[in-house]
């Protein structure tokens, strides 16, 4: 509870600190002319979203509203009038936004991929941009508010700097997005946060900061064409960062945030590609320790039968120790009858990559088993078999079928025993229906002779 305790609390004091830091850090725009207008990004806005991002909606909402998203309200409050109730709070609600997606996506190991923070921010950007197309142009055209701050506050706006506006700010969040999560790829700021550390963090974070440098490299090495090809009247100072043109800035700024997507996406691919080996070498070795105290036996063997690696279950079946199997070859251990039906078994394996079959094996003390072996093809040509001694089953039926064979013979004894008492009863039943016939006509003889001695 304590540890839990402290953890908040270091939460909540570093949402508090991160929040009065952007609103202070807002004040000082990143501006970008395009013709009459000028796009401003509030690089404060960075710090509440990797608070979000972080830790969720509730800590981001409390640095929101330390600082992090109240700036707006003094820079555009005297312009806006009464739409900066609609410009403003959107922002907040931005950060509670990803803060909540942000969640969902920890509770998922394997998030969907229209859970991503920029598939996310799509839906929220296009309900942004109607706000700002609708409600604040309708709040403007109540203007001047009553307050003496915004008395100057225009009543009408073009359409095209309302639309102006809708893409600046749309390009300004992904901006942002990008940013942190850049940021949290890298290892210490993921220490700072108290967050679980990527896997080879060190890795992808050279990556990051190799495509950053490259970004770095053109800023410099386009200041120095400039000054010394095109702009021969200014400074290289002026053009590197003290009086940059505006077309220099925007191709600068456009490579730059190129190199940081192409960082992140090689930085990304390359930490998939490490944690899909680090799980596959997981689960090998979990299959490993499975079959390695697998009740039953298992060996891999090579095409040519040489065994590779055995079990503990196989080393006990066989009576070798593994170093003595490991020098064998699985016909060393088939009884010479059988070597033929084996090399069918691998064949059968090799044409269909699965194969089973009973077979007889010598032991080490020389006596015969019968094993039971499915084999089946590995994709490096070897091949994963796994045996059971079936030799008391085998001899139980073996046992069984002498049995039955015994009792078919005592039964073949017996029928041939009733048929002949039943021929003598039937020769005995016809000479008894023989003599009764016979009885009878004499008794009727007799009744006729004594018919006619009477007479």
């Amino acid at each position: 509870m304590f540890r839990i305790l402290m953890k908040n609390k270091y939460k909540i004091s570093i949402s508090i600190f991160f929040g009065i830091i952007s609103f202070f850090m807002n004040f000082y725009t990143i501006n970008f002319p395009f013709g009459e207008y000028t796009a401003t990004i509030l690089i404060g806005l960075l710090f509440p979203m990797l608070i979000t991002l972080s830790w969720g909606w509730k800590y981001g909402l409390l640095s929101a509203i330390a600082g992090g998203c109240q700036t707006m309200w003094w820079l555009w409050g005297p312009s806006n009038g009464y739409a900066i109730f609609f410009v403003v709070p959107p922002f907040t609600l931005w950060i509670i936004w990803h803060g909540i997606f942000a969640e969902i996506r920890k509770k998922q190991k394997n998030h969907k991929w229209w859970l991503s923070m920029y598939i996310v921010e799509i839906p929220f950007r296009i309900l942004s941009s109607i706000s700002l197309l609708t409600l604040s142009r309708w709040a403007i055209t109540l203007n001047p508010p009553p307050w003496s701050w915004c008395s100057n506050a225009p009543n009408t706006i073009p359409m095209h700097f309302s639309i102006f506006v809708t893409i600046k700010q749309a390009a300004v969040g992904f901006i942002i997005l990008l940013l942190a999560d850049v940021l949290l790829n890298i290892k210490h700021v993921r220490i700072f946060l108290k967050l679980k550390e990527y896997v080879d963090s060190k890795k992808t974070g050279y990556i990051i900061s190799t495509f950053l440098l490259l970004g770095c490299l053109f800023w410099l090495f386009d200041s120095v064409i400039y000054s010394f090809v095109f702009h021969k009247g200014s400074s290289f100072f002026d053009l590197i960062a003290l009086n940059i043109p505006d077309y220099n800035v925007f191709i600068r700024t456009v490579f730059f945030i190129f190199c940081l997507v192409s960082g992140l996406i090689t930085s990304r691919i390359l930490r998939r590609q490490r944690e899909g080996e680090i799980a596959l070498k997981e689960n090998e070795e979990k299959f490993r320790s499975y079959i390695e105290n697998a009740p039953f036996g298992a060996f891999v063997a090579d095409e040519k039968g040489n065994y590779v690696d055995v079990n503990k279950a196989a080393c006990r079946i066989t009576g070798y120790s593994r170093v003595e199997l490991l020098n064998k070859n699985l016909v060393e251990l088939i009884p010479p009858e059988d070597q033929s039906y084996v090399k069918k078994h691998f064949e059968t394996v090799v044409k269909t990559g699965i194969s089973t079959g009973d077979m007889s094996f010598i032991k080490k003390d020389g006596s015969k088993n019968t094993w039971t072996v499915d084999a089946v093809k590995l994709s490096d040509n070897r091949f994963l078999g796994f045996v059971a001694d079936i030799t008391d089953r085998k001899q139980a039926e073996e046992e069984l079928k002498k049995h039955r064979e015994h009792l078919e013979e005592l039964i073949k004894e017996r029928t041939k025993e009733l048929e002949e008492k039943n021929e003598k009863l039937e020769e005995l039943n016809e000479l008894f229906v023989g003599r009764e016939f016979r009885i009878k006509e004499l008794k009727d003889k007799v009744k006729e002779l004594e018919g006619k001695n009477h007479d």
